[in-house]
């Protein structure tokens, strides 16, 4: 599961010692931000919210991660097993698992419907 890694980042981002925003690489590796999209419960409907900057995980097929402002940033959950042990080498030092996996519970509308028009 790779969400970034310092060896796919762009090298213009890379320059100067700069570092680059979690935002930037997940934007870059396909996730897609949904501060204050509608999500669809069983009580309802409501925005979805800002959690616990530097968090992720999964659930029923979506993976999330809190970039460091704390937006939530998705993805469908479909990773190669390269990408999977990159994850685990990379990234999980960095980040705490336990976060809310928002548009999770929707029997997979969100992300197979709504995501890909993004």
């Amino acid at each position: 599961m790779v969400l970034f890694s310092a060896r796919m980042m762009p090298k213009r981002r890379r320059a100067m010692g700069t570092q680059t925003k979690i935002s930037h690489l997940l934007k870059d590796q396909g996730y897609k931000n949904v501060l204050a999209t509608d999500e669809n419960h069983a009580g309802g409907v409501s925005p979805v919210k800002h959690g616990q900057p530097y968090t992720w995980d999964y659930n029923n097929g979506v993976i999330v991660v809190y970039d460091e402002s704390g937006e939530p940033w998705i993805r469908q959950n479909q990773f190669t097993v390269w990408e999977q042990g990159t994850f685990r080498r990379e990234l999980e030092p960095q980040l705490r698992r336990g976060a809310y996996v928002p548009h999770s519970n929707d029997g997979g509308h969100y992300v197979h419907e709504v995501l890909p028009t993004l």
